[in-house]
């Protein structure tokens, strides 16, 4: 890390902190951007602080609306680990209390019903092929199955590269999952087979991309597309969206057992 990132009088505890958070094996990527913005708060209203103090969490803590209370306790976090990294080595600092950041209203997931799921795969199979996007055809079957069957967030589906998709064993390797961690989801027999036949006909003729799913530009899809296309599936199946917090996002789509199953719903009736 180059001390010159940093310019505040808290800049070697920073580096200090990320490079043992890195050292633990985090990739610390977002907390690194979330300590900038910090460094430059503290030069531009405590120039002359050394530490972290109640005064600068007093401002640094105050939601700033449209912010919205996850966000919130996201900078908040990091300034408390920043905080308890100091007191680790000996230095006064205030360690700002995150639990009296506000709360994030509760959301109510939406379950479907097998019937409501049964509608909504027929609609993501019917998915057409356009000359605009070539693959989406071929692409949206299998990636909306292996959200619902996996359990994976919509980010780690989307970066999956092809050498993470073992078609053989039938595992997927999750890269910088949650926490910056790698994790294996193990597939079934189905979904394997699946997969397979996917492989082969968007990778098998020299594809360049090193996406599993990628986008027309070989790229990463996006994940407006997918969202469109789910709204869209939606829309055909007969099942309201409803509009912002009041119907099926697409983080409610996994089935409530990810691990699978010989004779699971998802087994078969999805294939």
């Amino acid at each position: 890390m180059n001390p010159d990132t940093f310019e505040s009088k808290l800049a070697l505890y920073m580096i200090g902190l990320i490079e043992f958070k890195q050292a633990l094996g985090y990739k610390y990527n977002e907390q690194i951007r979330l300590l900038k913005k910090f460094d430059q708060f503290c030069l531009e209203q405590f120039p002359e602080e050394t530490t972290v103090t109640k005064p600068m969490m007093d401002i640094w803590g105050t939601l700033n609306p449209p912010e919205c209370p996850g966000t919130l306790r996201n900078r908040v976090t990091v300034i408390s680990h920043l905080a308890k990294y100091m007191a680790s080595l000996g230095k006064n600092a205030y360690i700002y209390p995150t639990s009296e950041c506000p709360k994030e209203p509760k959301y109510v997931p939406y379950i479907f019903s097998e019937e409501e799921l049964q509608r909504l795969f027929r609609q993501i199979d019917c998915c057409h092929y356009s000359p605009e996007v070539p693959n989406r055809h071929l692409i949206m079957p299998v990636l909306f199955r292996i959200l619902y069957c996996c359990g994976l967030r919509l980010g780690e589906v989307r970066r999956l590269e092809r050498t993470d998709v073992d078609l053989i064993s039938g595992v997927l390797l999750v890269r910088d999952s949650k926490n910056g961690n790698n994790r294996y989801i193990p597939m079934s027999a189905h979904l394997t087979d699946r997969c397979r036949d996917y492989a082969e006909q968007v990778h098998g003729s020299g594809s360049q991309s090193k996406y599993f799913f990628p986008a027309p530009d070989g790229g990463m899809i996006s994940e407006i597309n997918i969202y469109t296309n789910f709204r869209r599936f939606l829309h055909k199946a007969g099942i309201s969206h409803g509009g912002k917090g009041k119907g099926p996002r697409i983080y409610d789509f996994r089935h409530p057992n990810v691990k699978p199953k010989t004779k699971s719903f998802y087994s078969h009736s999805l294939t």
